[in-house]
């Protein structure tokens, strides 16, 4: 489910994160994420007026009565079921759009620009994690029938909090899927796409990094 929220107390990152985690720590899912260090929510387009927050699905009392004691009021509840999937026979490609500062930790070291081996790695593990199942395609499988065919990224700076500095891209990435790609195939990037657009890619998405969007072409 995604939530958007308004407050009239402008949030930090760190701080958006902190508010967030303490409003549902006691939800095993999150609890789960944060033993793991794995955070199994994101939250999307953090402005100074307010943020959404994507998570698994709760009952609308408890977010509205948690939210209301930190100072937050709800504007809206969605679901993604309330999403029909389109029909994919003659979709092409798709275009993703990275809307906010997205960052990789990949063996040992920050990723803070795009590359589509860590790219699809990284939205498979948080599949995996989400789904509890292996995914039906690898990366390289994905890097196969889904070819980047122009890329317009650049990496910035940004600051999580008064003293924590931060790298990561922002930008779109479009990808043309080969002629012979499976039916089965295109269902399972569309769920992908669309698991990434709700839960984010990369590091922090708890912090509003990793914000992902798309469209079919």
């Amino acid at each position: 489910m995604r939530i958007k929220y308004s407050t009239q107390n402008p949030l930090s990152p760190k701080r958006a994160n902190a508010v967030v985690y303490n409003m549902f720590s006691d939800f095993h899912p999150i609890r789960k994420g944060h033993d793991c260090y794995t955070k199994l929510f994101s939250i999307k387009n953090l402005r100074k007026d307010g943020f959404a927050l994507s998570i698994q699905i709760l009952p609308e009392r408890t977010v509205k009565e948690r939210g209301e004691q930190y100072g937050l009021k709800i504007k809206a509840v969605e679901y993604s079921v309330e999403r029909k999937m389109p029909d994919l026979s003659d979709v092409k490609g798709f275009e993703i759009r990275f809307t906010s500062p997205t960052s990789f930790y990949y063996n040992g070291i920050d990723v803070p620009y795009f590359d589509p081996y860590i790219f699809w790695q990284g939205a498979l593990c948080t599949y995996k994690k989400l789904k509890e199942r292996e995914p039906l395609l690898n990366a390289k499988a994905i890097m196969q029938i889904a070819r980047l065919e122009q890329c317009e990224c650049k990496t910035e700076k940004l600051m999580l909090d008064d003293n924590i500095p931060f790298s990561g891209f922002t930008g779109a990435a479009k990808f043309n899927f080969t002629k012979f790609t499976p039916c089965e195939a295109k269902i399972f990037m569309y769920c992908l796409l669309e698991m990434l657009e709700y839960m984010g890619a990369g590091r922090k998405t708890g912090w509003g990094m990793g914000n992902v969007e798309f469209n079919l072409l």
